[in-house]
């Protein structure tokens, strides 16, 4: 772990201003609404809601953070409309809607349409803040819940939030970057999970594919597998038929931690330290070049421990020669022998360790064993490679198309069968 330098902190501390003086409890009602000079604390007293501003702006914003970090926001409401003045206040209509309004009494911001009868809307320990039917006894008939704020992050995830898909309603949980330190407004970045082929998280910039997590093989993301070294972390994924999605936890409720997409553009995992009254970076994406998506083209491989980083897998031969010689090595790598299909002399090089190919385009079974994997792969002469979904050797992850974005590691990893024609299985890699 590493920890934020001084001036950083320094800076994170100061630049919100944070004018919410009293304190009420931690539910909002019809008949009580919160004004720019309150707060909710959650009953646990980890969380605070209210009224924030940023350093030499007159903006003003609806922000959650956590009690012992004031100056570290989680979730904004209004972070594309906010607040010119004071005098602001949050709301909760008596049908269940939330509403941010100006000195004014003009709408800034609302949560969507409710039909509860008898709303409250309540910030939990957990960070959440959900608008619920306030009646009822809760051990009998769970009171319905209409609205949550995990289910719309900002740029932050915390412990227990979900990152993926309702399959039913079509929700896209997706953490989008500040657009800058002083300015919430969605940026550049964003996480989010790629249903295509065997599902993997993917970092945006724009429209454009910066970093690539792999798909989840049991233990960890095949492109992350130093998560299974962390101890203070715990990862899930999970596929169901209504949903899809990442989740992490800590091993103990007493752990304070957040995972952010910053406005640089790194996906970071953090740690508060008591102790220091600091964050410290658990975890941060990108790390090294190989981490950026597809540096060395169709059939590439990315060690980051050579130089150059780039190399053709076994038989496989630059594209563009001159243009590899140059260090122009996207263009990627083309076989030496085409397959042979027919006559049934292909075989498979291994590539121990690796970050498994791009997935979006491949076809997954996860109940077929690795053997017949292969002899899948073998029957379709459009193969080009496969693998298996769990690392423990079961289900069965099949390409047909160009193999891209592969990367191989000290640690972790998996194996990857890569086809080639009988010629050359007995060569090695093209390291340049």
């Amino acid at each position: 772990m590493c920890r934020l330098p001084a001036a950083l902190l320094f800076l994170s501390l100061i630049l919100f201003s944070l004018f919410s003086l009293s304190i009420g409890g931690d539910i909002l009602t019809p008949t009580h609404p919160l004004r720019d000079d309150q707060i909710l604390i959650s009953a646990g007293k980890r969380f605070a809601l209210g009224f924030f501003s940023l350093v030499n702006t007159n903006n003003h914003y609806i922000g959650i953070w956590y009690k012992v970090s004031s100056g570290t926001i989680m979730w904004v409401a209004n972070r594309q409309h906010p607040i010119s003045e004071r005098n602001g206040s949050l709301s909760i209509t008596a049908n269940g809607t939330l509403i941010i309004t100006d000195q004014n009494s003009k709408t800034i911001w609302f949560s969507g349409s409710s039909d509860l009868a008898s709303p409250v809307a309540q910030l939990l320990d957990d960070g959440n803040f959900i608008i619920k039917e306030a009646k009822g006894d809760s051990n009998i008939v769970p009171r319905r819940l209409v609205w949550q704020s995990f289910d719309y992050p900002t740029d932050t995830l915390l412990p227990g939030m979900k990152l993926g898909w309702n399959l039913t309603s079509g929700l896209n949980r997706s953490p989008t970057s500040w657009a800058s330190p002083s300015d919430p407004a969605p940026g550049p970045y964003t996480m989010f999970l790629d249903l295509r082929g065997d599902p993997q998280g993917i970092l945006l910039e724009d429209s454009k594919q910066l970093i690539r997590t792999g798909p989840w093989n049991g233990q960890s993301f095949s492109g992350i597998p130093d998560i299974i070294r962390y101890k203070v972390i715990i990862v899930d994924f999970v596929i169901k038929n209504d949903e899809v999605f990442i989740m992490y936890n800590t091993t103990s409720t007493s752990i304070i931690a957040r995972h952010t997409v910053n406005y640089t553009g790194q996906v970071q995992r953090l740690v508060w330290l008591n102790d220091s009254q600091m964050w410290s970076i658990y975890m941060s994406k990108p790390k090294d070049l190989c981490d950026y998506v597809s540096q060395c083209g169709a059939y590439g491989v990315c060690n980051p421990g050579d130089s150059p980083v780039c190399s053709c897998l076994q038989g496989f031969k630059p594209r563009s020669p001159r243009n590899w010689d140059l260090g122009e090595r996207k263009d990627g790598c083309v076989r030496m022998t085409e397959l042979d299909c027919w006559n049934g002399t292909d075989g498979f090089a291994t590539i121990e360790e690796a970050k498994l190919p791009d997935t979006s385009r491949s076809t997954v079974n996860r109940s077929m064993r690795l053997d017949e994997c292969r002899a899948t792969c073998l029957r379709n002469c459009s193969c080009t490679a496969y693998a298996s979904a769990n690392i423990n050797g079961t289900g069965c992850i099949i390409w047909t198309m160009e193999l891209t974005d592969i990367r191989v590691f000290t640690f972790g990893g998996q194996d990857l069968y890569v086809r080639l024609a009988a010629a050359d299985l007995g060569m090695y890699y093209f390291i340049y």
